[in-house]
């Protein structure tokens, strides 16, 4: 039975590289700096929509697919702030104890950091990973409405680590949007190792591509091992260098769109003709991504027992963007003791955000 696995990888695997020499391989020029998109979001956000459709230079399908992002009456719209309020620096007030071990705040619009804690200490990233798989993925793949077959050998370390997969199957061909999706919202780690296979050919030499672009980037305290984010001593970041990439990956507006939905259908496969329903965990885990002033756009979250509960999240707070990113939260942390309490970061993330002002 090995043997015939092993065949049927060889040969998935084979596919899946003709599937890459057919593609164009070349990489899409970004237009202008992280910070001259990241005021594009923001004047999204201001006009009443997220308009990063029509900012995305990739050609993808989704009209069917897709559920809305938001609804017209969720935009944070006609706060009326003056061009004096627009230019003001925004102060972060006294936040009591948190249940994360490491946190950063970015006012994205000023580009200032407003609150850190443990910014640089070395922490396990777990699924906040999965933002960089994402990053590389894109900037490799020049078509997104490419299927990729996912090969019954990426699913071993899946069933190994008993991890959360988006609901794919072995041999299931899926378009890679529609992983980048089940990457991003559900947490799949079929979805990364998916990816990682497609694009470089094994999950150890896509490592190799996340660790060129976290230099790129400047992460000077980052090192992955996988794309999924599984626990490994050797598997490690900081809440700063996250911030970094984060920062980087809203600038690709496809990530925009996935991290700010909250749910999504993809397209029909060969074993699910109906497609795929996911759902955002972060959206599922908070009653209302509102709090005063402002509200929760959308995130990645991430757990492991090693890593604690993480979260990368993007928030809006009178028409301003702001970016947090925490981990650590439930391995004795302040308020935290090593006791799994449920949604954490998610708490920490509220309180954050609250406590910002002018």
């Amino acid at each position: 039975m090995e043997h015939f696995y092993a065949a049927v990888n060889d040969t998935i695997r084979a596919q899946n590289r003709a599937r890459r020499r057919a593609a164009e391989r070349a990489r899409r020029k970004r237009q202008g700096s992280v910070c001259a998109v990241v005021a594009v979001l923001v004047f999204c956000v201001i006009a009443g929509g997220f308009c990063v459709n029509k900012l995305s230079g990739i050609s993808v399908s989704m009209r069917e697919t897709t559920a809305p992002l938001k609804s017209s009456d969720e935009s944070l719209t006609g706060r009326g702030k003056t061009a004096a309020d627009r230019t003001s620096v925004y102060s972060v007030a006294q936040i009591p104890d948190i249940y994360s071990a490491n946190a950063v705040l970015l006012d994205l619009e000023k580009e200032t950091l407003l609150y850190e804690k443990n910014s640089s200490a070395r922490m396990y990233p777990a699924s906040l990973t999965k933002i960089m798989t994402a990053v590389v993925a894109i900037e490799n793949i020049s078509d997104l409405n490419e299927e990729i077959v996912l090969s019954e050998q990426l699913f071993w370390p899946v069933y190994t680590a008993n991890a959360a997969t988006a609901g794919f199957s072995p041999g299931e061909r899926v378009r890679a949007i529609d992983l980048l999706y089940g990457l991003l919202l559900p947490s799949g780690v079929e979805c990364a190792s998916g990816l990682a296979e497609y694009v470089a050919g094994s999950e150890s030499a896509f490592s190799d591509l996340m660790n060129e672009k976290a230099m790129q980037l400047g992460m000077k305290d980052t090192h992955f091992i996988n794309a999924t984010g599984l626990h490994d001593e050797n598997h490690y970041s900081t809440a700063i260098d996250i911030a970094t990439l984060f920062k980087y990956a809203l600038s690709e507006t496809i990530i925009f769109e996935i991290i700010t939905s909250d749910r999504y259908k993809t397209a029909p496969t060969n074993m699910s003709p109906n497609g795929v329903r996911f759902e955002s965990i972060l959206f599922s885990k908070m009653k209302s991504a509102k709090f005063p002033g402002g509200k929760i756009l959308g995130g990645k979250t991430g757990y492991t027992n090693e890593a604690g509960q993480c979260l990368a999240s993007i928030a809006v707070k009178d028409d301003r963007l702001y970016l947090l990113v925490t981990a650590g939260a439930g391995t004795g942390a302040p308020g935290g003791d090593g006791i799994a309490v449920e949604n954490m970061n998610v708490a920490d993330a509220f309180s954050i955000y609250g406590s910002i002002d002018n």
